[in-house]
């Protein structure tokens, strides 16, 4: 009986080093060039901003625009600074991305209406604001480009019947900015169909965020969904697609990079965290 035991524990002992051994290894998750995605710096962000959204740069400074998405308020937070300032432009909302061109702020609501707002640091902007509406769709992310003078915008669901069961494409739009003026409307698609992640309809890649990193002319695109970073060329052609760590990437939301082309990330909290910004330095590739 005692032999019996002995080989029933050694048996389970074995069994159980085995799984470690073979299948209970952690995942291992790639960086793009030039940044570390293992050892960010993490700023946590207080209980105003636990589902932080969106984040953009003000300008060539350390100061990040943020917006929680319940609230209609533009956060202003230094890097590593212990004060947040805010100032309000509408009631509650369910607002998702922030950008900044020139002496304006966009904002975008999740039912695609675009909010233009002086880039003041005032508490309270009076007043109705200047307001773009996109076609019907939902919407998380927005983007200023200042050397191009082009405002993009990414669908992350269409409300029409021809293109919203289609998760192997990302629809666009892109307005020409001129002064305090926004003309012209053009549509664009990105095509996933060849990126292998995405062959399956389940994993749908849903835009939460993005910018385009100067250092390289890439787009950096974040999904929420799946957390995941896919990587487009100038032309909106995809080239890579990175998995993101969940315990690193609770619910990234928010995406920008600085004048020195390090990468920042938000992710929202929830009851058992903060929400966080994390900082990954750029490192310029050696060859």
């Amino acid at each position: 009986m005692i032999i019996k035991k002995t080989f029933l524990i050694a048996l389970l002992v074995g069994l159980f080093l085995m799984l470690n051994s073979c299948g209970g290894q952690k995942p291992e998750y790639a960086s793009p060039e030039g940044y570390d995605f293992a050892n960010p710096e993490k700023m946590l962000q207080k209980e105003s901003l636990l589902e932080i959204s969106g984040i953009s740069f003000l300008g060539k400074g350390d100061t990040l625009l943020s917006v929680n998405d319940e609230e209609g308020k533009v956060f202003l937070v230094s890097w590593m600074g212990n004060k947040n300032r805010s100032i309000r432009f509408s009631s509650q909302g369910d607002f998702e991305d922030v950008t900044h061109y020139k002496n304006r702020i966009f904002i975008i609501r999740s039912d695609g209406t675009v909010y233009v707002l002086p880039d003041t640091v005032r508490k309270k902007i009076e007043g109705p604001q200047a307001k773009v509406k996109l076609p019907k769709g939902e919407y998380e992310s927005i983007f200023a480009d200042e050397q191009a003078n082009k405002l993009y915008v990414l669908c992350k669901r269409p409300r029409n019947k021809k293109d919203e069961n289609r998760p192997d494409k990302i629809f666009g739009h892109v307005f020409t900015l001129f002064n305090d003026s926004i003309t012209g409307s053009d549509n664009f698609k990105i095509d996933l169909a060849s990126l292998p992640p995405f062959k399956n309809p389940k994993k749908l890649f849903a835009p939460s965020a993005f910018a385009k990193n100067n250092a390289t002319n890439e787009w950096y695109i974040l999904s929420s969904a799946n957390k995941v970073l896919l990587i487009a060329d100038a032309d909106w052609k995809p080239k890579a697609v990175y998995p993101l760590n969940p315990d690193l990437f609770n619910q990234p939301e928010g995406l920008a990079f600085d004048k020195d082309n390090n990468l920042y990330i938000s992710n929202e909290g929830d009851e058992l965290q903060y929400g966080n910004i994390l900082k990954f330095t750029f490192s310029a590739p050696t060859h």
